[in-house]
């Protein structure tokens, strides 16, 4: 019987003070009388091995003590609903400001990739931070037994019309977020000054086109939109009914964008230093050509937003 004992010693190092000697005598009394039951029917003692498989079905004792405690949960059921969605809202809004805040500075230093890492770096800290403030101002009010009515405050009577909400992925919004931050960084600075283009061997400049500058502001209008509404889309871990709607409006309206820029003859301005044994001439042609490309490829993918919205729609009415 000394795995028994062994065992019993084990599970009451796991029990709280208060009850551990009732605990252990119960628990003993089950299990001898399991072993009392097991050897009526062999007409033998149990070997150490029968002890053993015995014990194993019984479970680990640190599990078996679990079954005597309370309090085993950081934040109990009536907390966790609450602190859940408290704590995912806060994350990703705290992820959006920070992508707003570090991303444009960390793009300035000129790679694209170490800025993306910086910003992510930033992000996880910030998100380590929050889980932690949030965690423990969850953990007080629970232990302090706070009321939580202004937590649950509603009424069915104010309970505003909503289609059924289809779900969304998170990293997927928010890697068009990114997305949309760096084309808003881009589409401003090609706005405001002109970049050098091939590098210091050549006096090459790059600029927009006067027609194309002319929706400066609708462009950004649009982009910005779609940011936010993105955002929006975030915090409520979903596309609605609404949002759906406006999604297929807003993507509308930049396919005519997309297909009055195509008409343009000219998109950019490319000057160069004539003295410079360079085909200026061939150069411009690509780089137009792949510019009306990339724009065509949007346009497409436009379409497939437009699509696939329709079809998030007639779930949400279903």
């Amino acid at each position: 019987m000394k795995m028994i004992t062994n065992y019993l010693n084990n599970l009451e190092g796991y029990l709280p003070e208060t009850n551990k000697k009732e605990v252990r005598e119960e628990l003993e009394s089950l299990i001898l009388s399991q072993v009392e039951e097991q050897e009526d029917k062999l007409n033998r003692p149990l070997n150490r091995d029968e002890q053993a498989e015995l014990l194993l079905k019984l479970g680990h004792p640190m599990r078996v003590a679990s079954a005597y405690q309370s309090n085993q949960q950081l934040i109990n059921k009536d907390y966790f609903p609450a602190y859940k969605e408290y704590l995912i809202n806060i994350l990703w809004i705290f992820a959006v400001l920070t992508s707003l805040a570090i991303l444009p500075f960390s793009l300035a230093g000129g790679s694209i990739i170490k800025g993306l890492l910086n910003t992510f770096m930033e992000i996880l800290e910030n998100s380590v931070w929050i889980f932690f403030w949030v965690t423990a101002a969850f953990y007080w009010m629970q232990s302090e037994q706070t009321n939580l009515d202004w937590l649950y405050r509603w009424s069915p009577k104010r309970l505003i019309f909503t289609s059924r909400k289809v779900n969304l992925s998170r990293p997927q919004t928010l890697f068009e977020m990114l997305f949309e931050i760096c084309f808003l960084l881009v589409w401003n600075q090609m706005y405001i000054s002109e970049h050098s283009f091939i590098g210091t061997d050549f006096t090459n400049l790059i600029s927009l086109s006067e027609n194309w500058q002319d929706l400066y502001w609708l462009v950004n209008a649009l982009v910005g939109t779609s940011l936010l509404l993105n955002l929006y889309k975030l915090i409520i871990a979903g596309y609605t009914k609404r949002t759906l709607v406006i999604d297929v409006v807003h993507t509308a309206a930049y396919l005519v964008l997309l297909g009055y820029i195509l008409q343009f003859d000219q998109l950019f301005i490319l000057s160069a230093d004539q003295s410079k044994p360079f085909d200026w001439q061939k150069l411009e042609f690509y780089l137009d050509l792949n510019i009306r490309v990339l724009l065509a490829v949007v346009g497409l993918i436009s379409v497939w937003d437009i699509v696939t919205s329709y079809k998030k729609l007639k779930i949400s009415e279903s």
